[in-house]
């Protein structure tokens, strides 16, 4: 079995006093082609990702929402299966310019399942951030099993050189 996604992506941020008023937005949009191969049979689609961010002019606050996967399923043989299409909306709020809260909302749209998320990331110097977090729906697909109610935390890293990014 194989999976594959390959992508393209685009975004651009528009001149301040434009949409939402003073601050800055962005926008962006991608466009992937999926493929999944299990033994002789395979199945590809296209899909794409829209969003927008909204950065509040003298305000530690963002806003940002997107709908991703859009797109029709895969088709394997005569069995259509849906991509897993999300509506996502989120908050991030800037302490002291070097910690950033972060609250998420995602709706689920094939299996009409609504998570929560929440972080946190510090940037330890301006190009290493780490990064922590705990997501609700993790805990409630994967059962609680011996870890308990920490089913849903993670963490991880972020990385800057020379315009480039790692997180």
């Amino acid at each position: 079995a194989a999976d594959t996604a390959y992508a393209l992506a685009y975004s651009r941020k528009l001149r301040p006093g434009g949409l939402l008023g003073a601050g800055g937005t962005s926008l962006g949009v991608s466009m992937k082609y999926l493929e999944s191969r299990i033994g002789s049979y395979s199945a590809s689609t296209l899909a794409m990702d829209f969003g927008a961010q909204h950065a509040f002019s003298g305000s530690p606050l963002t806003l940002g929402v997107a709908a991703l996967n859009v797109g029709q399923g895969m088709r394997f043989i005569e069995q259509r299966d849906p991509l897993p299409t999300t509506i996502a909306a989120g908050l991030g709020y800037r302490l002291g310019g070097v910690l950033q809260l972060a609250l998420d909302v995602k709706h689920e749209v094939p299996d009409s399942r609504m998570s929560v998320g929440f972080g946190t990331e510090y940037a330890l110097f301006p190009n290493f951030a780490l990064r922590m977090g705990y997501l609700s729906a993790a805990a409630q697909q994967q059962g609680a099993g011996a870890l308990g109610g920490l089913t849903g935390l993670g963490g991880g890293v972020g990385l800057k050189f020379r315009g480039y990014r790692a997180d």
